[in-house]
């Protein structure tokens, strides 16, 4: 009887380390996702830019890191700016900018290609200005960057790009402007 007894152990043994096992590696395959995504983010694949108007959005992380790196530098502001006021309705963002009389300025909107996966999901767009030979100062004029944001954040489907938290980061002024759900926040009184 013994050897019988002994027979089953060893197929129970052999069984149980086939099923830990085949466990570890099935664990390992499924952390892949994080190993591509290690900080619990989603977003586009590669990157894009889109131009209209006075603004050209960049999804481009690179361009990103360095709006953050250089934010507020006066080697990097080249002329004086306010965000004056951040309204959503849908997926439409509205970003109205004061800037000086007379000068021709042209805005870069530079997200790094990722929406981070909190509850809720958020993402940050910096603001920058770039302008030559501005001169006066004193005067102020407002533009409005109109962004869609279906058109402009691509790869993410549109009731996914409601729930999305915006954080508007002005490069120059040290602004943040926190657009949660539809909002319509005024920063500036001009």
């Amino acid at each position: 009887m013994k050897i019988k007894n002994d027979h089953y152990l060893t197929k129970i043994s052999m069984i149980t380390l086939f099923v830990f096992t085949l466990t570890f590696f099935a664990s390992l395959i499924s952390c892949d996702k994080e190993e591509d995504d290690p900080q619990g983010k989603m977003g586009v694949k590669g990157i894009y830019k889109i131009t209209e108007n006075i603004y050209t959005l960049y999804a481009d992380n690179e361009k990103f890191i360095e709006a953050n790196d250089k934010r507020g530098q006066a080697d990097f502001c080249q002329v004086k700016t306010e965000i004056h006021k951040v309204k959503r309705v849908n997926n439409i963002l509205t970003i109205e900018i004061y800037r000086p009389k007379n000068c021709n300025v042209k805005y870069e909107i530079i997200w790094d290609g990722a929406i981070m996966e909190s509850h809720p999901s958020q993402a940050y767009l910096y603001v920058h200005a770039i302008a030559e030979n501005c001169n006066d100062l004193k005067e102020k004029e407002l533009d409005i960057l109109i962004i869609d944001l279906e058109k402009t954040i691509k790869d993410i489907d549109k009731n996914t790009l409601k729930e999305i938290y915006f954080t508007i980061k002005d490069s120059c002024s040290l602004t943040d402007v926190y657009c949660t759900e539809d909002c319509n926040v005024t920063v500036t009184n001009g």
